[in-house]
């Protein structure tokens, strides 16, 4: 009897012992399961938002301040912030090129209507400075040849520079030569980077002449002066003429002339928008985004 219990305490000891050991067992896996989250953490601290990141979290953050509430000073810091904000976004982010050259040019057209209340002159961001004019045909030919439909695009600014000369000379309200000039020198530059010029230089003057003050945009349904609807077509094909495949971009110390290229066309399509909004175009997104990527679709 002595032997069976001295047997049995030998093997209840083994069961303990055992027991012990898958309990700690047990704990040591519960506990790295624990400090898994401290580990993606610190790789989610250690990650580094690419440029068209960086540059959608600032617009949108920028846009949500200039809709607040807040002071009209903080609101228009904010809407200069959001307009640079959002053209970074139209470069940095190619899939969201169109809409960060709209929201671009929303957001500059916001910010008139509150420099206007202070007494401050427009601010422009120096888009007239950074236009498609100031490209170098030598530097940046390859470059935007690459991105844009260059034959399209002038062809586009060609139309809207002939319809500002037929408008000057009608003497419609807000059409002038200088910007029929700028349209047109805006042609011969892209012409110049491409391969291709589709440029007629005279066109159809009917619907001009038909409708020289106001007209309904057949893409929007919205009614607007001539002057405004010319300039908001003449943008929506600058950027249905842009096929840039690049993937969205990352920090560089530098920028390259393909970057330097995107901008300028960037800058020449939302500088559009923006007299298109000043000479009286709506803004209303429902209408100007269901437009802006009914171009898009059209142009694929």
């Amino acid at each position: 009897m002595q032997t069976l219990r001295a047997e049995n305490h030998r093997v209840f000891t083994h069961i303990r012992r055992w027991a012990s050991a898958a309990a700690v067992l047990a704990l040591t896996l519960t506990a790295g399961a624990c400090t898994m989250p401290r580990i993606q953490g610190r790789a989610e601290s250690e990650y580094e938002p690419s440029a068209c990141e960086q540059a959608l979290y600032t617009a949108m953050d920028a846009d949500e301040t200039m809709r607040s509430p807040l002071p009209l000073p903080m609101r228009y810091d904010a809407a200069r912030r959001t307009r640079d904000s959002w053209l970074d976004a139209a470069v940095s982010c190619p899939a969201r090129f169109g809409e960060g050259v709209m929201r671009a040019a929303q957001s500059a057209a916001q910010a008139d209507t509150m420099a206007t209340y202070f007494g401050l002159t427009q601010d422009d961001a120096g888009w007239d400075e950074t236009d498609i004019t100031s490209l170098d045909i030598d530097r940046h030919r390859s470059a935007l040849d690459d991105l844009v439909d260059t034959a399209a695009a002038a062809d586009a600014e060609d139309v809207a520079g002939f319809a500002f000369e037929v408008l000057a000379a009608r003497q419609v309200a807000g059409a002038t030569l200088q910007q029929g000039d700028r349209c047109k020198a805006a042609a011969q530059m892209l012409a110049s980077l491409g391969q291709d010029d589709a440029r007629q230089g005279v066109y159809d003057p009917t619907p001009l002449l038909d409708h020289p003050d106001r007209m309904t945009d057949t893409v929007t349904g919205l009614s607007a002066p001539m002057t405004a609807v010319v300039l908001m077509d003449c943008a929506r094909s600058l950027i249905a003429a842009a096929h840039d495949a690049r993937a969205d971009q990352t920090s560089q110390a530098e920028p390259t002339p393909t970057d330097e290229a995107w901008r300028a066309y960037a800058v020449q399509a939302a500088n559009h928008v923006l007299q298109a909004f000043r000479l009286g175009y709506p803004m209303i997104d429902e209408a100007l985004f269901d437009a802006e990527a009914t171009t898009n679709r059209n142009a694929g």
